[in-house]
């Protein structure tokens, strides 16, 4: 009994909870909504407050870790560049001290050995450590330095010795300087990467009258005969920077060089100078030429194009013998004659203009050019009447 009568107050007081939550739920739902959403507002700011904050806290780091990079790209370019120049800096002192010198007790001296044989690149000084200049390189200075791939001589110089380079395989380029006036024989023997070269004059000396053919810097006993044998297959390009001749057969058979540079100094051409140099392309014959020898250029089958500077005033017999790939010559004015099959062969030389002022025209000058059917020739002139006569069309220039 007094268990029920218990029960019934607990039952009363949750009726009456129930009841006002139920009064809570249907009142105002404006004000729940407007809390609500006014939640929802705030969480939206909160979210975009955060997100600001993140994007913000990421364009920092960003920043700051360009920041470092481009600090650490500049620490690491100053490095390259120190690092750079203590190598140059040790390039320079390494050279300094490979090179012997021995002094001639005058104030000059020569390079006599390096200690280094396996140098690849040296640059010679003009004045030695100890003050003197430096004039000469020595006989064998850099024999067999088989690595050596560069070296530069200073003006200062003005004789090689003998074998100076010898064996030094894997030198491609070398400039002897102008006031050289003796290069020793052998002086390039075994160079056989040497791809150019530019001397002052061709042979031993300067002017000289012995050993006057270009394999003498190649072969200390050869002749011209033989120099073919030693020039390296590989030099192609030949720059001739002074001296005032290129003696009889000076380039006899040296069959692969491919170009070839004259000075404006040089004035003379020998006989079969460059006769035999089947794999000669072009040549500079410079502005200072006043004489072609015969068959100077005789069976250069590669050579396509040729002027003769005003200087000239004859072509000698055979001098263009046999250049079956010349397509043009440009003569100048001037000249005087053409000697006899000057140009027998020339097979694709197809016109030529022959100056008013040529007076002789040689037997079988033009023989076998089989492709020349007109020449350019005053008419009236000798050269007109020559070509008339020998049944070639006559072009008035």
């Amino acid at each position: 009994m007094k268990n029920k009568l218990l029960i019934a107050p607990i039952a009363l007081v949750a009726l009456a909870c129930i009841l006002t939550l139920a009064a809570c739920n249907t009142g105002d739902g404006n004000d729940t909504t407007a809390a609500s959403e006014e939640t929802t507002t705030d969480r939206t700011e909160t979210e975009s407050f955060t997100e600001s904050v993140a994007e913000t806290e990421n364009e920092s780091t960003t920043e700051t870790e360009s920041e470092s990079e481009s600090e650490s790209n500049a620490e690491t370019e100053t490095q390259t560049e120190s690092e750079t120049e203590t190598e140059s800096e040790t390039d320079a002192t390494t050279e300094l001290e490979v090179l012997v010198f021995q002094s001639n007790g005058d104030g000059t001296c020569f390079v006599q050995y390096v200690t280094d044989q396996t140098i690849k690149g040296i640059v010679i000084p003009s004045v030695s450590p100890s003050g003197d200049t430096v004039t000469a390189i020595g006989w064998g200075a850099f024999a067999d330095c088989l690595d050596l791939a560069s070296v530069t001589i200073p003006d200062s110089v003005t004789s090689i010795g003998d074998k100076a380079f010898i064996n030094c395989r894997e030198l491609k380029n070398v400039v002897v300087p102008a006031k050289v006036t003796e290069i020793g024989g052998a002086c390039f023997y075994g160079c056989t990467s040497l791809e150019s070269i530019t001397i002052p004059f061709v042979g031993a000396s300067k002017d000289g009258e012995d050993h006057t053919h270009f394999g003498y810097i190649f072969q200390l006993e050869s002749s011209y005969m033989e120099q073919s044998n030693y020039v390296p297959q590989c030099l192609e390009t030949v720059v001739i920077t002074g001296g005032s001749s290129i003696g009889d057969f000076a380039f006899y058979a040296c069959e692969y060089i491919t170009n070839i540079t004259l000075a404006d100094s040089v004035t003379e051409i020998g006989s079969n100078a460059f006769g035999g140099c089947v794999g000669l392309k072009a040549i500079d014959l410079g502005d200072g030429l006043k004489g072609i020898g015969s068959h100077a250029f005789s069976a250069c089958w590669a050579l396509e194009r040729v002027i003769i500077p005003d200087g000239v005033k004859g072509i000698e017999m055979f001098t263009f013998s046999g250049c079956t790939s010349l397509t043009e010559v440009i003569l100048p004015d001037g000249l005087t004659s053409i000697g006899d099959s000057a140009f027998n062969g020339c097979e694709k030389l197809k016109t030529i203009t022959i100056p008013q002022s040529v007076e002789n025209i040689g037997d079988k000058a033009f023989n076998g050019c089989t492709s020349l059917t007109s020449v350019i020739a005053s008419v009236g002139s000798y050269a007109a009447q020559w070509a008339e006569e020998n049944g070639y069309t006559v072009q008035n220039p």
